[in-house]
């Protein structure tokens, strides 16, 4: 029974992408990469020993096995197989079925989660509307300078995002001029992560962006999550 269960669990947290949406749910983005990288030898190497195990004991059990004990047999052998069919999906029909490269798609979709049960997005705008005047033109010296955005370090951040760990915080201005705050982690060869929080009037997915970003999942007006390269 072990040899089916086990097959079950790893083939949701890894080629469906569980293990990516825990990692964007639970602020796990920084090891991802390399974590999974490492355990996923370990994984492949146990699907194919539960893949030749299943065969050996189909080919011995006969005809004489037909009930439920070979029928277990059966989806023993065959989940390894749904497994690697579902880990090289992405890299064969990708871009046909929008499919993201092991399931990192989810981590946008853990990061929406966390930011739905974790931010204060109605106090972070009142924040945002208090620092309207750090964006725009100064002059010094007879120079006209425009600051486009500034960088906060994580004590500088309102309490509504502090919880938001190991993330870097950007102020901006969005196409109507009004503050927005980007939250970004990555760095990895597995990309970036960002959240993006705006007043409800801004753009959301905005029409214009990064070619370098895959995906975008909106949370609400205003606010969204995205992952890109």
């Amino acid at each position: 029974m072990i040899r089916f269960v086990l097959p079950v669990i790893l083939t949701v947290l890894f080629p469906v992408g569980g293990m990516y949406y825990l990692c964007g749910r639970f602020s796990l983005i920084g090891l991802n990469f390399a974590t999974i990288c490492m355990i996923y030898p370990v994984v492949i190497v146990f699907m194919f020993w539960c893949f030749f195990k299943g065969i050996v004991k189909l080919s011995g059990s006969g005809q004489e096995g037909m009930g439920n004990e070979r029928l277990l047999l059966i989806a023993e052998t065959g989940f390894p197989l749904v497994f690697v069919g579902l880990l090289l999906a992405p890299f064969v029909f990708g871009e046909k079925l929008g499919m993201s490269r092991l399931g990192m798609g989810l981590v946008g979709v853990g990061l929406r989660h966390r930011v739905e049960s974790e931010v204060d997005i109605a106090a972070t705008r009142v924040w945002l509307e208090s620092l309207d005047d750090e964006l725009g033109e100064y002059t010094e010296d007879g120079v006209v300078y425009v600051i486009s955005s500034k960088y906060f370090s994580r004590s500088d951040l309102p309490e509504s995002l502090r919880g938001l760990k190991g993330a870097m915080a950007v102020l901006s201005a969005d196409e109507n001029g009004s503050a927005r705050v980007r939250l970004e982690w990555g760095g990895t060869p597995s990309g970036h992560w960002g959240i993006v929080i705006g007043m409800k009037d801004m753009e959301t997915p905005p029409s214009e962006f990064s070619p370098e970003v895959k995906h975008i999942v909106p949370v609400e007006p205003g606010v969204y999550v995205w992952w890109g390269e």
